[in-house]
Order: structure tokens, then sequence, then C-alpha cells
């Protein structure tokens, strides 16, 4: 029996959209008071580690990013090699981390480090569009009779495409800065001639067309695989591969630009408000969202108090403090105010802020309290019991960050990678003025308030 192409799924890296619309109480709680108030870091913080707090092993240490407390000598050979993988993914070396990991991925001696260093390495091919690569990886194997050409994963027609190509203006791009109701940046682009609005979304792996759109712009899937791609209420959401022939931005442009067509049910849906003091459901989505393969190749500077986008050439800046990085997800380099080490994503296409529960064992908080709540985001919404942080403080790019009733969501799509959290637009629209350049390793903010 052949199988259906619908049952196949992208690996985790491609989870298209964003990790929550919104967070709204199924119940009723007079303590929950979401808010973030961010503000220029005035003291230092002490250098204490989580790795010292006693992670179990290294295996955890490696998911948490943090081997401040490994001893490089105890190590085995293939434990020391993931770890000098992972730093040079982390410096944003992702062509040497690659050939480390290839390296691994064949030769490590134990199970757990072949898989690590696998799924590793599917990431680093899809941060640097080597679609032959994939291809190998999750091309037809010889004398199945499952793989026929039309349930492939189309990388093999990526490769065969044009090559991707960008074309800087002198000057870098400038628009107006306009935001969703969930506070995402929205920008207006050209897409094969014709003008449209898209999020600026990066917590979304791949720039997103919904299939009415695609069908609009005859923008055609490049196979008829039916892949499943995730999202952030843990729902499933049909996608295929296809390309963007011409995108332009201001008088930047896009060539031969890699997106995924997704249904436009998955990307609408009904959430409750209130108007005029009654209870109402109101109708949000999204029909286009420039994801992070387009984002990683872009200079952005989002300013929300003079309301512009500032777009420019990436500047691949060498050496230097770098605090932040890319794998699987846009990853944000923090401390807690007495110096333990944490990793939040940054998603912008997240309304709220959100925690994971691995970070109540670092930062060992005094209180919590548990509450019910709704999630609504692409492909359908989940109920939760969670727990929520009353007062959170974190240092990152220099700034404190303080949230009030912060909440814990599972945050489990990411793989073996270990968020303590994600930062969204509660955050964002608090900033004044941020820039991000994951060439080089660079997430700064201004006029924090």
């Amino acid at each position: 029996m052949r199988k259906d192409p619908a049952a196949k799924r992208w690996p985790p890296y491609l989870t298209p959209v964003l990790l929550a619309l919104c967070l709204i109480m199924a119940g009723a709680c007079s303590r929950f008071d979401q808010s973030v108030r961010i503000s220029p870091l005035g003291s230092a913080i002490t250098e204490k580690s989580a790795a010292i707090g006693g992670f179990a092993d290294f295996r955890r240490a490696f998911a948490n990013f943090d081997f401040s407390g490994v001893i490089d000598g105890e190590l085995d050979v293939d434990s020391r090699a993931l770890m000098r993988g992972m730093r040079l993914v982390m410096d944003g070396d992702m062509a040497a981390a690659e050939s480390k990991f290839r390296e691994l991925a064949v030769a490590a001696r134990d199970a757990w480090s072949r898989e690590i260093a696998a799924e590793i390495l599917v990431q680093l091919y899809y941060f640097q569009s080597k679609w032959k690569s994939l291809h190998t990886v999750f091309g037809p194997v010889s004398g199945r009779k499952d793989t026929a050409e039309d349930s492939e994963l189309p990388f093999r027609e990526l490769s065969l495409a044009f090559a991707e190509n960008y074309s800087f203006p002198e000057r870098p791009v400038i628009l107006p800065l306009k935001l969703s109701s969930s506070g995402t940046p929205v920008i207006r682009l050209q897409i094969n001639g014709e003008w449209e609005r898209f999020w600026l979304d990066t917590g979304s792996g791949f720039t997103v067309l919904a299939s009415d759109l695609a069908d609009k712009l005859k923008i055609f899937p490049l196979n008829r695989t039916r892949a499943q791609a995730g999202t952030g209420t843990n729902k499933r959401v049909a996608a295929r591969l296809t390309v963007i022939e011409t995108l332009r931005i201001g008088d930047l442009e896009i060539r031969h630009h890699p997106a995924m067509i997704v249904q436009k049910k998955d990307l609408f849906f009904r959430i409750p408000g209130l108007f005029q003091r009654r209870k109402i459901m109101k109708n949000t989505g999204v029909s286009g969202i420039l994801g992070m393969n387009a984002i990683k190749n872009l200079r952005l500077r989002i300013d929300y108090r003079k309301g512009r986008i500032i777009i420019g050439r990436p500047a691949h800046l060498a050496g230097g403090a770098r605090n932040f990085f890319w794998l699987g997800y846009p990853i944000l380099i923090c401390r807690s105010q007495d110096g333990v080490l944490l990793h939040f994503g940054l998603d912008t296409g997240a309304k709220h802020s959100v925690i994971s529960s691995t970070i109540f064992a670092k930062i060992r908080p005094a209180e919590t309290y548990r509450m019910r709540l709704k999630v609504w985001g692409a492909g359908g919404e989940m109920k939760i019991r969670t727990q929520v942080l009353p007062r959170l403080k974190i240092i990152a790019a220099g700034h404190l960050l303080e949230f009030k009733d912060i909440v814990s969501m599972p945050l489990n799509q990411f793989g073996f990678v270990s968020l303590d959290g994600v930062l969204g637009n509660d955050f964002f629209s608090g900033c004044g003025s941020l820039a991000i350049d994951l060439s080089s390793g660079v997430f700064a903010l201004e006029n924090g308030l």
C-alpha cells in the first residue's frame, strides 16, 4: 500500500507559524495582570551559572547551551565534540559546525550522540539553504514502494531551482510600521508585482502564503506532497513548499525565495473579545508571513516610537560579543538577576511572552500560582492548566526586563533544545527601538521604558 503523502512531517526546524497569537483565560482570575517593564541595566550581575546549580549530566547541559560547569577533561570524545560543535553554532560559524556534526552523525560511538548530531545537521543544512543535502536525508529510499516521486519532500526541486538572491539598495529601506491585532509588525511588500501586507515573524521558520493568496498570485507548490508542519498550539497543519519568483520590500529585491503554502483556514480563526461591554468572537489571522528564512539575511531595526522599520544589508561582523544565535529558532542569551544563564526564543508573531517549566529549577521562585488558560493560534486552540509566575526579572541585551504574571507554556516543539521561555510582542513593543542582525549575532535594545 502506498503511503499517504499527507502523513509526512517536516523536520522540527520547519515550524512555520507563531508560538501563540493570544493567551486568554478560560476562567476569571483577578490576580492575572500580564505586563512587562524594560529599563537600562544599572548594576553588574554575578557570574553564577545554572550548571553549577547541578545539571544532572552532560545531556542536560547540552540542551541548555550551558557548558560553564562542564570539565572538558572528564568528557568522552563524543561529548567533547558535541560541545565544540554547539559552541560553533552559538558563534555563528555554521559551515564549521556542519563539518563537525556531519562527522559525529556518522562516527559517534553512542546512539544518542549520533541522533542529536543528525538533528542539528539537518537544521544547519536548512539554515544554509543546502536543499540538495536535505534531499539526500529526506529523499526516497531505493527499493521502497512508498517513496514515489509525488510523496517526496520537494527539496530536490529546490536544489534544482535558481539560487535565492538578495539585491540590496545603496541605502537601507525605510517602511512605516504597522501592527497586527497581536502586535506583530506588518510590512507592505510586492510579490510577483502585486502589493500585499505580510507579518514580520521571527517565530516562523519559513515565509508563509495562505492558500487563497497563493492562488491569486499564481504561485504553485513544487510537487503534490502535503507535509505536516507544527504550530504553537501543538496542532499539525498541511503545508507545501513553493518558490516566490520575485519579492520586493521597497528597493530591496529577493529572487527565488522558498516559502510554504498553508491552507487559509489554518491561518484564520476566531477568538473572544470585548465590544461595548459585550463578549464577542473576532476573526483574526494572516494571509502572508515573512519568516526567518528571509529575516536571517537582513539587518532589521524596528522603531516602535517613530513608527518605522529599517531594513538593510547584514553587517557580518566577526568577533565581538554575541548575544543572539539560531538553532531551529532565534535564541537570545539572557541571565537572571543573580547571573543564572537563561535562553529565550524571540517571536514577533507571539502576542505574549511565556516561560517554560524548565526555568523554575534554575531561578527557584518563591511563589507561583496555577490557572486554566486557552491558547489561540494557527491550526486552532488548546486548553491548558498551567503555572503563572507573579514576578520575573531577567537581564537581556543590557536591560532589565520585569515581567508581571508571566505564564508557563509547554515549549516542546523545539526538539532537544530546552528553552527557558519565549519573548513576544508585549516585550518588543516596550523596547522603544530594537535591532536584529543574526549574521553578527546581535540583538540590541534602545530607549527601554
